[in-house]
């Protein structure tokens, strides 16, 4: 887990972000990862992470390469470490990336704050490319610079629904 911590030059609020990993808990027990990006929420009225959800061209190239019996080799790594063939790999991936694909064309509501489950919320843009990580403090006019960055180890991972509502409280 990441922890960064941003400060207002205006009005000096600190607002504190957690880069976690999270998945979902789909149909028949398959999880998946949920992706999340930074965001500003209105409800919370601080820095969260809300869904981020996947390209379904993305998903369908997935299913494509894998159904053709390809590998990337990040997928490639983890069949000695889970024992496992080639074929029960792909099979395993590919019953991911149908469920994946299915719950992303079955979803019904819209991306949600992992905090507090709203949908009230502004989408931060990324900064890769400069070493200053700033942003515009929402309502206050003055601009979040990052004050500070660590890194912690996780207890737990937080599961969430098909939905986007949280499971359990890790």
């Amino acid at each position: 887990m990441i922890f960064l911590k941003y400060t207002c030059d205006r009005c000096q609020l600190e607002a504190p972000y957690w880069h976690r990993a999270r998945i979902y808990q789909l149909a028949d027990e398959i999880t998946c990862p949920l992706l999340g990006e930074r965001v500003w929420c209105n409800d919370c009225n601080t820095l969260r992470s809300a869904e981020r959800f996947p390209p379904s061209d993305y998903l369908q190239e997935k299913i494509g390469r894998l159904q053709g019996g390809e590998l990337t080799d990040r997928e490639m790594e983890f069949i000695s470490l889970l024992e496992m063939s080639k074929e029960e790999r792909i099979a395993e991936l590919l019953q991911k990336a149908m469920t994946h694909l299915k719950w992303l064309e079955n979803r019904q509501s819209p991306p949600r704050c992992l905090e507090c489950g709203s949908t009230n919320f502004v989408r931060i843009p990324e900064r890769w490319d400069v070493v200053d990580d700033y942003f515009e403090h929402p309502g206050c006019g003055g601009t979040f610079h990052q004050t500070m960055q660590s890194f912690a180890r996780e207890i737990g991972i937080p599961v969430y629904d098909a939905e986007g509502n949280r499971l359990n409280d890790f």
